[in-house]
C-alpha cells in the first residue's frame, strides 16, 4: 500500500513539474509574439511554439499520461 502511495506521488509530481514547463514556453512565447506584433512583424504562434520546442513537451506528456 506504501508503495502505491509514493508511486503516485511520484507520478503526480512528474506532471506536475512539466505542465510548469510546458506553461512557462506558452507564457514566454506569448510574450515573444507581443513584441514581435508591437514592431509590426507578423509570426504566428503556431510557427513560435513549433520553433521553441513544444512538440518535445507534449510528446513527452502524452507519453506520461498514456501508459
Amino acid at each position: 500500500m506504501l508503495c502505491h502511495a509514493v508511486c503516485t506521488a511520484a507520478f503526480a509530481t512528474v506532471i506536475a513539474s512539466e505542465a510548469l514547463v510546458l506553461l512557462s514556453t506558452w507564457w514566454h512565447t506569448y510574450g515573444t509574439m507581443r513584441i514581435a506584433r508591437a514592431s509590426n512583424q507578423d509570426v504566428s504562434m503556431t510557427y513560435l511554439l513549433l520553433r521553441d520546442g513544444e512538440p518535445p513537451f507534449l510528446r513527452l506528456m502524452l507519453g506520461l499520461l498514456i501508459p
